[in-house]
This record gives structure tokens, C-alpha cells and sequence, in this order.
């Protein structure tokens, strides 16, 4: 046998000890290496997911499944840590009704069906998992325009959030909106859009506090505490692109004249506005000098914004 072949012979023989150590067989998994998972409908249907476990740091993908027993299945809502992802706060999956994914975190999966809204309690699932409370971060609220509802438009037991939302940039791009009943991070309400102005219509709400979320790629998020009550709320929501202060839909020169204005005190911002305009990336929450630097290297095409 060659030198070379010798020394190849070492190196395989190497790299299996080290393949055998770092890859422990299915008998010897622990308990504390096993993932949950916890899969719900919300509606008419059931949902339900095979059973997978943590090998070693690599985990099987798993595959979960919802089927109709009167509505129309809708979407999939899932809550976890996910293969070549991040840690997230929902994935929404639209049709088909099975979706494959590969965890890394325990799981909590709802099935939502067309009919959801009109589920009551003794129709939902009641072992639900309850989730670590996460309480949103206190916003300023933007100003939501009430206006009172007639017996067509909610009923005692019924209330609904609507209105239109108005983006900009590309239709290619989703414009999300969430509603989350105060206190909760599950849903209440979701809905997706590819246009640039639509209608939104969220019925079938418990009254309570809620805090409406609005977001788009390239654009600044936007969030509102409300309260539903005796009477729907009807709001009409406009996203601005980064860096556009003055709300026109473009990122120019005439937002940085805006920010300037604000930054000598000659003029008066909104708390959204500031937002539209702290880009620089220190996320100190500031409107400065920084972030009027950083829109005109946008406008001048040396670093863009989107």
C-alpha cells in the first residue's frame, strides 16, 4: 500500500469515529431531546400532525394535516422555531391543507376553517396550550375614527374592526394585517393582500381591547390599541415607506426638509412620522442629523433604504 493510500485509509477511518460520536442512534435519545407538539381547529374540522422526535441536533420533519367536517378549510397559523429560520411568531400557510416543515422548537399549530368565527366554546377545542403571556409593547395609538354601528352592522353579541388600508411600493410584496386580543400573541383576526388599497373587515370579535398590527416589506409598521365595545370601529390605515416623513408615498428630498424642520423645532412631528423617518439604525427611536444623512444616501443612490 502507498503512502497515499495509507493516508487516505486513516483519514476515513477517522472521520467514521467521528460520524459514530456525533451521531447517537434512535435508542439512544432522551426523553429531554423529544419536541411536543400541539395542534388545534378552529371551526368545522380537525387537525392532527405525525409524531417526531430530536435526533441528536437534527430534528425529522414533520407533516401536518387538516380536513374539513362542514367549513371550508382556510389557512394554517403556526407558532415555533423552524429549520433555516429564525425565531418567529406565526407562519400563516395558505392551501393546500397539509403543509411539511422541520422543527426545532416545540410546536403550536392551529388549523383555521372558514366558519371559525362562528365557533363557541362548546364547539372549540378546550385543551388548548397556553402559551407564555406576552404582553405587546405599549404604542402611542393613532387615532381610529369610531363610527356608530347600526343593528345590520353588529349585533350585541358581535362586533367588527373594518376599514381600508393604503400601501405603497411593489403589489409583489404582502401588506399583513393581525388583530390580537390585548395580552394574548394568537390572532383573533388575519389577512394577507397583494394591492396597494383594500378592504378589511374583521367581524365576529368579543368586545374587549385589542391591538391591530399593519406591516409591509420596505415599510413602517404600524400599530393601534382599541377598544371594541358597544359599536364597531371603522378605520382607514396608510403604511409609509422608510424615510417618508411627510406621508406622500416617496422618499425625496422634501422628507429631509421635514426632518430638519422637526430637528430645529420649527415644526411638529406624529410619533408615526418619526418612525417613518428613524432609519439611520441605532434604534434609539430619534429623529437626528444620523437619519438625515442616511435618507439622502438613499436619495442619492449611495445605500439604499429598499
Amino acid at each position: 500500500m502507498t503512502n497515499h493510500k495509507k493516508i487516505l485509509a486513516v483519514f476515513t477511518a477517522l472521520l467514521l469515529v467521528i460520524f459514530t460520536a456525533l451521531s447517537p442512534s434512535a435508542a439512544q435519545v432522551e426523553e429531554s431531546q423529544m419536541l411536543s407538539i400541539t395542534v388545534e381547529a378552529r371551526g368545522s374540522g380537525t387537525a392532527t400532525a405525525d409524531k417526531y422526535e430530536a435526533i441528536g441536533r437534527y430534528i425529522d420533519s414533520i407533516t401536518l394535516t387538516a380536513e374539513s367536517t362542514g367549513g371550508e378549510f382556510d389557512h394554517w397559523e403556526i407558532r415555533g422555531k423552524f429549520m433555516f429560520c429564525d425565531s418567529i411568531t406565526d407562519w400563516v400557510f395558505n392551501p393546500p391543507m397539509t403543509v411539511r416543515i422541520m422543527p426545532l422548537s416545540d410546536i403550536y399549530a392551529i388549523a383555521w376553517f372558514s366558519d371559525a368565527g362562528e365557533a363557541t366554546p362548546d364547539e372549540a377545542t378546550t385543551d388548548e396550550a397556553t402559551p407564555d403571556e406576552a404582553t405587546p409593547d405599549e404604542s402611542t395609538p393613532d387615532e381610529v375614527v369610531v363610527e356608530e354601528s347600526t343593528p345590520d352592522e353588529a349585533t350585541v353579541d358581535q362586533r367588527s374592526i373594518k376599514g381600508k388600508i393604503k400601501t405603497h411600493g411593489s403589489t409583489a410584496d404582502q401588506t399583513r394585517i393581525d388583530i390580537y386580543e390585548q395580552g394574548s400573541e394568537w390572532t383573533a383576526y388575519s389577512s394577507i393582500a397583494y394591492e396597494n388599497e383594500f378592504e378589511f373587515d374583521a367581524d365576529c370579535l368579543d368586545p374587549g381591547k385589542y391591538l391591530i398590527k399593519v406591516s409591509k416589506k420596505n415599510h413602517v409598521t404600524r400599530e393601534y390599541n382599541v377598544t371594541v365595545a358597544d359599536r364597531s370601529l371603522v378605520m382607514d390605515i396608510e403604511l409609509c415607506p422608510l424615510g417618508d416623513i411627510n406621508s406622500d408615498g416617496e422618499t425625496d428630498i422634501r422628507d429631509c426638509s421635514a426632518a430638519l424642520r422637526y430637528i430645529r423645532e420649527i415644526d411638529d412631528l406624529d410619533p408615526y412620522q418619526i418612525a417613518c423617518g428613524d432609519v439611520s439604525g441605532t434604534g434609539d427611536g430619534e429623529l437626528d442629523i444620523q437619519d438625515v444623512s442616511r435618507i439622502l444616501r438613499h436619495i442619492r443612490e449611495i445605500a439604499m433604504l429598499y
